[in-house]
């Protein structure tokens, strides 16, 4: 229960919002604070995306969809 309210509230998940920090800084700083894990989903295949970040976001985003 716990992992899918960090999947619903990103910005209490402290490893993706770290991780994936550049990131959210670079493609998702104008959106809302619960859009944050769309954001990331739709810009999963930058360039600029560390792994670790990608890592954290396959993890979040398969809890989601089980």
């Amino acid at each position: 229960k716990r992992e899918k309210l960090d999947v619903i509230l990103p910005e209490n998940d402290y490893s993706l919002m770290s991780k994936c920090a550049i990131i959210i800084q670079k493609f998702c700083s104008n959106e809302k604070k619960q859009n944050i894990l769309s954001c990331l989903r739709r810009n999963i295949n930058q360039d600029a995306m560390p792994n670790l970040c990608r890592r954290v976001l396959y993890q979040r985003l398969m809890v989601l969809n089980n």
